[in-house]
C-alpha cells in the first residue's frame, strides 16, 4: 500500500501494541531477580552461614544490576518511540515483535551471564542479545524514517536521526564488546559502560553540531 493511502486495513491498535510491549519488558525485568541462585533451605548451604552465602552472590547480583538498568534504559527509548507514532502498519508489530523476543531472552543470557562469571562465552552472548534488542529498535526507527506518513505532524527530521543514532550506536557498543569479551569478559563489561553516553548524550551532540554546522553555512 501506498504511504498516506486512504485504506487503513494494514493499520494495527497501537495502545495494545505498547501495552503488550510494556507488560514483556515488566516480565523481563522480573524474571532478572526471580532468576538469582538463592537457597531453599539450609541444607543447601552444606554448612556455610547464610550471610557469608550471600556475599558469593555479588558476582552474579552485579550481572543483574547491570541487565536491569540497560534493559530499563532501552524499555525508556522504545517508549519514546512509540510516543513518536500517530498509526502503525503491518511491518511495525513485527519488528515490534523481533525486539520483544530479544527482551524475552534476556532473562536467560543474564542468568548465563550470572552463573559462568567471567565466562567468555556467557559474555559474547549476553553481548549478542543487548545488540539484538538495538537493532530491533534501529529497524523501528528506519522504518519510521521510511514512512513518515506513521508520525505525529509535529515529529521533526531531527528527532527520528536521533533515535536512528541513539539505536545504531547502542548497537555498535554491543557487538564491537562481542569480540573484547571473546579475549577479555571483563574488558567486555568495560565497552559496555559506554551505552549510557552513547545513547544518552552522543546523539544530541551530534544532531546538534549538525544542525550548528547548517545554519553557519546560511
Amino acid at each position: 500500500m501506498e504511504p498516506g493511502s486512504d485504506d487503513q486495513s494494514d493499520e494495527v491498535d497501537l495502545a495494545r501494541l505498547a501495552a503488550l510491549s510494556d507488560g514483556i519488558f515488566a516480565v523481563a525485568m522480573t524474571l532478572l531477580i526471580a532468576g538469582m541462585p538463592l537457597p531453599k533451605s539450609m541444607t543447601e548451604l552444606a554448612g556455610m552461614p547464610l550471610p557469608q552465602h550471600l556475599l558469593t552472590l555479588g558476582p552474579a547480583l552485579g550481572e543483574v544490576a547491570i541487565s536491569f538498568f540497560v534493559s530499563a534504559i532501552f524499555w525508556q527509548r522504545h517508549h519514546g518511540f512509540f510516543r513518536c507514532l500517530k498509526r502503525g502498519d503491518a511491518m511495525l508489530p513485527w519488528l515490534n515483535f523481533l525486539l520483544l523476543f530479544a527482551v524475552a531472552l534476556t532473562p536467560l543470557s543474564t542468568y548465563l551471564l550470572g552463573n559462568f562469571s567471567g565466562d567468555p562465552v556467557a559474555t559474547c552472548l549476553y553481548a549478542a542479545n543487548v545488540a539484538a534488542i538495538a537493532s530491533a529498535l534501529f529497524l523501528l526507527w528506519l522504518r519510521a524514517a521510511f514512512r513518515p506518513d506513521l508520525l505525529r505532524a509535529d515529529v521533526s527530521g531531527t528527532r527520528i536521526r536521533r533515535g536512528l543514532w541513539g539505536a545504531g550506536l547502542a548497537t555498535l557498543v554491543f557487538l564491537v564488546s562481542i569480540p573484547v569479551s571473546a579475549v577479555s569478559s571483563a574488558a567486555g563489561h568495560l565497552v559496555w559502560l559506554l551505552i549510557v553516553p552513547a545513547v544518552l548524550f552522543v546523539p544530541h551532540r551530534l544532531i546538534g553540531s549538525r544542525r550548528a554546522r547548517e545554519a553557519a553555512g546560511r
